[in-house]
């Protein structure tokens, strides 16, 4: 099992197309500083990608995060099996502002599907199937951060 798949901080400008990813704790991880002014994560595309059975997280954006795309990606079994603390199982996670998450598809995750926070933040046309297998305090789409 390796740790991520992908890890993008503090990156600009990048597409993650097409890829397969499977067995590994995060598929797609990225995150801006809020040590550093104005470093974003920004114009981010991570568009028709596959994850099945993610430890943690399929795609992760959890901090200054703008302007990105997260779209057409096929999500099973994300954080299914039991792992101690909270947060484990969430199929797409962009936090930031102005960011599009739509069109796709979560199927069983420990938690919430998509986890969207931020200004201008749109989420459209999503397809969930049994998510929060493990909590019951929880959303197939949780608003926040």
């Amino acid at each position: 099992m390796f740790t991520v798949g992908v890890r993008a901080v503090g990156a600009e400008n990048i597409a993650i197309l097409g890829n397969h990813f499977s067995h590994s704790r995060r598929g797609v991880r990225g995150f801006g500083s809020s040590v550093i002014p104005e470093r974003w994560v920004k114009n981010i595309s991570v568009r028709h990608n596959s994850f099945e059975k993610m430890e943690a997280f399929a795609i992760t954006f959890y901090k200054m995060t703008r302007d990105s795309e997260f779209s057409h990606n096929d999500i099973s079994e994300t954080g299914t099996q039991i792992y101690l603390g909270l947060g484990r199982g969430i199929a797409i996670q962009a936090n930031g502002a102005d960011n599009k998450i739509s069109r796709n598809r979560s199927r069983r995750s420990g938690f919430f599907a998509i986890n969207p926070g931020g200004d201008g933040t749109r989420v459209a046309e999503n397809d969930l199937y049994e998510p929060c297998i493990h909590y019951s305090d929880c959303g197939g789409i949780y608003g926040g951060t």
